[in-house]
């Protein structure tokens, strides 16, 4: 009778145990010292395609354990696209309650009043929990616009604003893609949900006659955000009164077009880039 109950339970969870000390479970071909195929859909005979593998857990002969692959590379090797890690989620009292024994430095938990991770950098006996901060990855991170392609003129036209044109290529970005992108109208699209710091040094300026120069940063369907007299009037020929133009501009719902202009009044024309270029950063506060 043992034995007519022990082939009832064999047939009954597909429990294997190969002659090699293998054990498998839902699976003919376990790959490792315990193997659990939990869709049951590994083949009879050699390895389980990646895909197959995403529902099995294997413990290897060296004490590696795999969830979702059947070869893990460290000790505790996880795969999915689908199924996060979620750690333990306490709140603070009970993290303060975890037993001498089960608290060694390095221990990580989920603070469920500090909605945060935090790991134990002090020892077993005496804990120090300390929250893992996520570090932003645009804060105070800048691009830098440069034009260097020749002088530029800035006719007499009342005052409509004249575009300068920067070269399309930064000459400095830390900024990761898709935040700052400099479009083939010369144009800067700023991605919203940012705040952003725009800062202008227009260069040297040299005018026709003694009337004023401006520039401008302006965005689109908005206007000006700032506008500085470059050239005052009865100014001396190629001299600045103060050529930096600086504006802060958030981008909270949408997105928003930028781009840097002059204007000249009365009459004449200015130049720009006339020996030294205009510089334009733009940084990303938050």
């Amino acid at each position: 009778m043992k034995r007519i109950y022990f082939l009832v339970f064999y047939i009954t969870i597909g429990f294997l145990i190969r002659s090699n000390a293998q054990v498998g479970i839902n699976t003919s071909a376990p790959q490792g010292a315990f193997h659990v195929d939990g869709a049951k859909d590994n083949p009879t005979t050699g390895s389980p395609s990646l895909l197959q593998q995403q529902n099995d857990f294997i413990v290897t002969s060296d004490g590696r354990i795999g969830i979702g692959t059947t070869s893990p590379q460290g000790k505790l090797d996880l795969k999915s696209t689908s199924s996060p890690f979620l750690p333990p989620r306490i709140n603070t009292a009970q993290r303060d309650a975890i037993a001498l024994g089960r608290r060694p430095k390095g221990t990580m938990i989920y603070n469920t009043d500090a909605a945060s991770i935090q790991v134990n950098i002090g020892t077993d006996a005496i804990p120090n929990w300390i929250t893992l901060k996520l570090v932003n990855e645009t804060v105070n991170k800048s691009v830098v616009f440069k034009k260097t392609d020749g002088e530029q003129v800035v006719p007499y036209d009342g005052i409509t604003t004249t575009q300068i044109v920067f070269d399309p290529a930064p000459i400095f970005n830390n900024i990761p893609p898709g935040y700052v992108t400099m479009q083939s109208n010369g144009r800067v699209m700023l991605a919203k949900g940012k705040t952003y710091r725009l800062e202008v040094n227009i260069g040297r300026m040299e005018s026709s006659d003694t009337w004023h120069s401006w520039c401008n940063i302006n965005a689109s369907g908005v206007g000006q955000l700032v506008n500085v007299s470059i050239q005052p009037q009865t100014f001396t020929l190629n001299w600045n009164n103060s050529n930096i133009l600086s504006t802060y501009l958030d981008t909270t719902t949408t997105d928003q077009e930028v781009y840097v202009g002059c204007y000249k009044t009365t009459s004449g024309y200015s130049i720009v880039n006339k020996g030294i270029s205009p510089i334009w950063s733009i940084t990303i506060m938050n």
